[in-house]
């Protein structure tokens, strides 16, 4: 149940999809246009209703970046609370009209708890637990809003519902409360992937899985050097430069790179994390939770933010493949769905019986 603005929630979504569908486990999916898109791209074919409204933050023009403006965004919260009402509702029909078991709310603050359903609530990270983390996380105004306000809410409003709570740090992970996170799975081995792009073994090859990658730096640096890129654009091919308009497993080509660029998106990295690739990291201008997954990333040793992409490029795509890699948490969350569908909730059995 993902609401978009970049498309981790459905991301995830569509990981869960694919192994409740090899289980023989039906669904249907609650999502915004954008992820209705999304999943149309992926093949995936679900019933969806994308009527759902979500929750969505407001930001301001600060000189050449963006920033959160808290004022406005609570004033929206406020304005929409009845499109977050009617989402509410929405959900109860679907759970009464489809005899859904379980639901998964990825990051939805108003449907965190749902009588008749038993609800489980993705979360990421887990509340601060030493110094360093209320250092990162209360680091600035937009962190604070979003971190001393909306996650301590919905970590609240979940507390009698099961939760799954996801965390790049492996000193946080204990496999009871806290789990890796959830990602596809991959579907094409290296030497796959690497034949279709027609590459050799032996050759570089540097994953780019951002918007607006920088094409002529990229056919600059492979003619100069002989290196790989993969791109996301609808831009011709060249012979170093391999250009998709749509990637339909993205952690496919993660884990045949040598090296993955990516912006700070609690999806991108954890597809990173999981392959084992190292990664080049973008700044982000505005997304607070970009700043605190850029700055776990970084203390992990997962990689590094980009200060200059060629020369970025240049060391760390000789480094040795690989970083200490997690586990994906996939199986874990579908084993914690196929508990809870055995056990329904009181009220949900007494409507069902009338």
């Amino acid at each position: 149940m993902p609401t978009t603005q970049g498309y981790g929630h459905i991301a995830r979504a569509k990981a869960i999809i694919s192994e409740l569908e090899s289980r023989g486990i039906a669904y249907g999916v609650l999502t915004d246009k954008k992820g209705e898109t999304f999943l149309r791209n992926n093949n995936v074919h679900v019933h969806v209703d994308s009527t759902f409204y979500g929750i969505s933050y407001c930001f301001k023009n600060d000189g050449s970046e963006k920033s959160l403006d808290p004022l406005m965004t609570f004033g929206k919260l406020l304005i929409d609370s009845p499109q977050y009402f009617l989402d509410y509702m929405r959900v109860i029909k679907q759970v009464l009209q489809h005899g859904y078991d379980a639901i998964v709310n990825d990051g939805n603050l108003q449907i965190t708890r749902i009588p008749v359903v038993n609800v489980v609530n993705v979360l990421h990270y887990t509340l601060p637990q030493c110094r360093r983390d209320v250092k990162r996380v209360f680091g600035g105004i937009q962190s604070l809003f979003y971190e001393g306000l909306i996650e301590p809410v919905i970590n609240a409003s979940s507390v009698l519902t099961d939760r799954f709570c996801m965390d790049l740090r492996t000193s946080h992970i204990d496999y009871e409360s806290i789990f890796p996170p959830i990602v596809s799975k991959t579907t094409k081995s290296r030497d796959q992937v690497r034949y279709e792009l027609g590459i050799g073994a032996n050759e570089k090859l540097v994953v780019d899985g951002r918007k607006n990658p920088p094409l002529e730096l990229y056919k600059r640096l492979g003619n100069e050097y002989q290196l790989n890129f993969l791109v996301r654009s609808c831009e011709e091919s060249c012979r170093y430069v391999k250009a998709k308009s749509f990637i339909p497993n993205m952690i496919d080509y993660i884990a045949a790179a040598d090296l993955f660029v990516t912006s700070p998106g609690f999806s991108s990295l954890s597809e990173g994390v999981v392959s084992g690739t190292r990664m080049l990291i973008d700044t982000p201008q505005f997304h607070f939770e970009g700043l605190k997954n850029l700055a776990i990333a970084e203390e992990e040793g997962y990689g590094k933010r980009i200060r200059s992409l060629s020369e970025d490029i240049l060391r760390d795509v000789d480094k040795t493949h690989g970083i200490h890699s997690l586990e994906n948490g996939l199986p874990y969350m579908v084993d914690l769905l196929e508990r809870l569908g055995s056990q329904t909730p009181l009220l949900q059995a007494l409507i069902r019986n009338q």
